[in-house]
């Protein structure tokens, strides 16, 4: 069987028994490569079969069309002084790169041989031979690039790359040394002592490193020596133009019989940052730790398990017990004292959402017994490899919680007579007449104004005033009962909130109960006041619709009504 290909053989056969027209007939319909003429115009006037092959197109599709329009715009000048140069050298061949449309649009590469043949009788054309250089150009492109991203790497990379031979001169020096270290490469190449003591020192730059880390690095590149493609690291000082220290961490390799290498490598990275971030870390844990030792706050890590792996030393001044009794079997319980529901509920709560941070405020226990209220906040943190468990964060906010009560209490209530103000009064009252809508039952609001206390301050004095005050707040406090509200508004103006009152004679009873209390006379130190009071009543229940302003005002008018006709007496208002 023969190995030739059926072309060649039919080539072959043309050949012993074709003219010479016959066999370049033969030739050219079988070429793989494309084989186009040219008119001196630049029109085709005749294109080989393998064109369809290549790139498409029939020759039928491009006999007697301007080749210009297969040529991509980018190259199309290219082409056109090209083929200004073959009508000004005849016979002379000339070769260029240009890409190609493709019938479906796409551009394919080809390179172009081509010859001047418009004064040869038969072609009288310009005759190109066209190849599909599409794939070799891709490679070509691809190692170009590769070549050019390898060689900006290294020319413009902060790290150093330094080549010696086997004898140790320095060959090759990436230039970033100058701009990591500030010497230029020519520095580094000295004329050296070939039979110096080591191979480092024979490269000329021992000069460059601490004296403390010399050795560490001769060592390195011996250990390399021998063993073809070997590496070794080693971490060592380098001295910059302006006297300075640098970390680097550097990798020898042994690259002698590598083409192109033939030498010891060595790839240098400054960690300078590094070394100082840990040394900085280093510190900050240490100062982390006191800072833990000495807090206020309380940090417990308890593991999935629900046993403590670790107790800040703070536990024994905020909960009053140290840090062994913590470490036992039911920490939690411990803490508590008390019942361990809460704590529970955070730390399956915190099980159940790794990394979510939750806040809360618990009640427990202080090892003396009193009560402490908790600012606890819970943090999965089981999967971080240093904690691997979940933390809670408590601090002690009983002393915070106590100071904003006492500030809401002050804001909310009158500072003389210690009764709810005209703000808290508003706010049951409105609570009240919105509850009353779904209720048989409605309030109703007493206006109490004392009878001639503006004599008991000018006879008395202030002091005393403040006093009898005092005493009258008292004895409304006495008077009601624990669902209602006696308020101050000022001065000697008192407002008693009365809640579920049946009807405007129920209101009217207990109004009058209240003035015959105030009759009483009042004791003190060296004297006994006898005083009275003018009473306004409304209630809610004769006027559904009405607001916390429109009673209290009712209720005002009431009570000046009661004064008009001598005081101590009550009134009842009848209209809003």
């Amino acid at each position: 069987m023969s190995c030739v290909p059926e072309p060649a053989l039919e080539l072959q056969r043309a050949a012993g028994s074709a003219t010479h027209g016959e066999l370049v007939d033969a030739v050219v319909r079988h070429s793989r490569d494309v084989i186009v003429v040219f008119d001196g115009d630049g029109l085709i006037t005749f294109v080989s079969g393998a064109i369809e092959e290549t790139i498409g197109w029939r020759p039928d599709d491009l006999v007697g069309t301007d080749g210009r329009q297969l040529i991509h715009p980018d190259d199309l000048a290219d082409w056109v002084a090209h083929l200004e140069r073959l009508v000004q050298r005849p016979a002379e061949p000339s070769s260029t790169e240009a890409r190609i449309r493709r019938r479906n649009g796409e551009w394919i590469w080809t390179e172009v041989i081509a010859v001047n043949l418009l004064g040869d009788p038969v072609v009288r054309g310009l005759v190109g031979q066209f190849r599909d250089i599409t794939t070799r150009k891709a490679a070509e492109d691809a190692l170009a690039a590769s070549e050019q991203r390898f060689r900006s790497l290294v020319q413009n990379g902060f790290d150093l790359v330094a080549i010696t031979d086997r004898s140790g001169k320095l060959k090759y020096i990436s230039p970033s040394c100058e701009s990591v270290l500030g010497y230029p490469p020519d520095l580094w190449y000295v004329d050296v002592d070939v039979d110096a003591a080591t191979v480092f020192d024979r490269a000329g730059v021992s000069r460059f490193v601490h004296e403390d880390d010399v050795h560490l690095v001769n060592c390195a590149v011996l250990a390399i020596a021998e063993r073809p493609g070997a590496a070794e690291r080693v971490r060592c000082r380098f001295l910059d133009a302006g006297g300075g220290w640098h970390w680097f961490e550097c990798v020898f390799t042994n690259q002698l019989g590598v083409p192109g290498v033939d030498g010891y490598v060595a790839n240098c990275r400054e960690v300078t940052d590094t070394v100082e971030a840990i040394d900085a870390l280093v510190e900050q844990e240490a100062k982390f730790a006191a800072l833990v030792r000495y807090s206020s706050d309380l940090i417990v890590v308890i593991d999935p398990t629900g046993m403590p792996s670790y107790v800040s030393p703070s536990i024994e001044h905020v909960l009053g017990f140290t840090a062994y009794e913590f470490m036992g079997p039911d920490p939690l319980k411990l803490a508590l004292n008390g019942p361990i529901n809460p704590w529970s509920e955070r730390f399956r709560d915190a099980l159940a959402e790794p990394g979510v941070q939750r806040t809360s405020l618990l009640r427990t226990r202080h090892a003396n017994g009193q009560w402490l209220d908790l600012e606890v906040r819970a943090t999965n943190l089981i999967a971080e490899p240093a904690i691997g468990g979940v933390v809670f964060h408590i601090r002690d906010v009983t002393d915070q919680r106590i100071a904003r009560a006492e500030l809401e209490r002050r804001a909310l209530h009158d500072p003389l007579t210690d009764l709810p103000n005209r703000a808290l009064l508003w706010d049951r009252l409105a609570h009240s007449l919105a509850a009353s809508a779904r209720r048989f039952t409605a309030p109703a609001v007493l206006f109490v104004d004392i009878d001639g206390f503006k004599t008991v301050n000018d006879t008395l004095g202030h002091d005393v005033g403040d006093q009898l005050l005092v005493q009258i707040a008292w004895r409304l406090g006495e008077l009601r009962r624990r669902s209602d509200t006696a308020a101050r508004l000022g001065g000697d103006e008192f407002v008693i909130l009365l809640e579920d009152i049946s009807d405007r004679r129920e209101a009217a009873e207990i109004g009058q109960r209240v003035c015959d209390a105030i009759a009483e006379p009042f004791s003190f130190h060296a004297a006994t006041i006898a005083i009275s009071a003018s009473i306004g009543v409304v209630y809610a229940g004769d006027h559904r619709k009405c607001t916390a302003e429109t009673l209290v005002r009712a209720a005002d008018a009431a009570m000046y009504q009661a004064k008009k006709l001598g005081g101590n007496r009550v009134e009842v208002a009848r209209s809003i």
